[in-house]
């Protein structure tokens, strides 16, 4: 059995502190998860000639430093698979091709709070490489909460996880939405009627645990209860490091936390298969 975590961070966010990725790659050790998908954080920051620089979102290819520096850095680790930061707005197609011609990634994030855009915002060429690749997205879903700013507030609703769904079905694109689509039961309606979309579940114990955060209410335990709505074939386990630490909590418990929450062959395809399969992944284990 190979498991395999569909989402996690390393490096630096300006919000939300650093994802290291020798940290990361030890967690992944303790908890027994083979496979990491890691991507950079919402809102990078990063160390340029001893200063710090946040990408310019208003230039083209606003990610192309965090991209390329990140995904040598994880060149290291045969069990680590970085997914590139995609500005649907400001990357260019040239540069789409040119990074996938030298890396060859298995997927794009996107992350729509950090990158100021919705799914009707993401430009044409963009869906036509996206398309023309047969790669998926990985994507942030969200939805508004009271008492924050005005443009807060109305980027969380553009990223509400129904309107991400409505964008794949319409443009025929594969694509994972994050964060168990906030538990909304019409975006599980839809994705099991849609081969191409997955959704992925973690951090289960933040998404389970905020009523302010998931559009419908969950009932008793989350793991258990999603399985009413969602079929197993669509699930992928998450991680989602290091923001899936509360309280200087590592957390050791996630897999245990799956492994009581699903039969056995069901536990399988969530914990690894499905991922493996979605993601075209041809990973040897070894010594098993």
């Amino acid at each position: 059995m190979i498991k395999v975590d569909g989402h996690s961070h390393i490096g630096k966010d300006y919000h939300h502190g650093e994802c290291n990725i020798e940290s990361y790659v030890e967690y992944l050790k303790k908890i027994n998860i083979d496979i990491g998908l890691v991507m950079p954080n919402p809102n990078p920051i990063y160390n340029v000639q001893g200063i710090f620089v946040r990408p310019n979102l208003k230039e083209k290819n606003p990610y192309k430093y965090i991209n390329e520096t990140l995904a040598n850095q994880t060149s290291n680790y045969k069990n680590l698979y970085f997914i590139p930061y995609l500005h649907p707005c400001m990357d260019d197609e040239h540069y789409l091709n040119e990074y996938y011609d030298k890396y060859k990634p298995i997927a794009y994030k996107v992350h729509g709070i950090g990158s100021r855009i919705g799914p009707d915002d993401v430009k044409s060429e963009i869906i036509d490489f996206i398309k023309r690749k047969d790669l998926p997205l990985i994507i942030h879903t969200d939805c508004p909460r009271k008492f924050e700013k005005y443009e807060l507030q109305r980027l969380r609703e553009k990223n509400k996880a129904i309107f991400w769904c409505y964008f794949l079905i319409k443009n025929n694109i594969k694509g994972t939405l994050n964060h168990g689509v906030l538990y909304d039961k019409n975006v599980f309606d839809l994705v099991n009627n849609f081969e191409n979309i997955r959704v992925a579940l973690g951090p289960d114990k933040i998404v389970s645990s905020k009523d302010s955060v998931t559009i419908n209410k969950i009932k008793g335990n989350y793991l258990t209860d999603i399985q009413k709505y969602l079929d197993i074939d669509k699930m992928i386990f998450d991680i989602d490091y290091n923001w899936n630490i509360v309280n200087e909590d590592e957390d050791l418990d996630i897999v245990k936390r799956y492994k009581e929450s699903f039969k056995y062959l069901d536990y399988d395809k969530v914990i690894g298969k499905n991922a493996l399969k979605f993601y075209n992944i041809h990973y040897n284990k070894g010594g098993d």
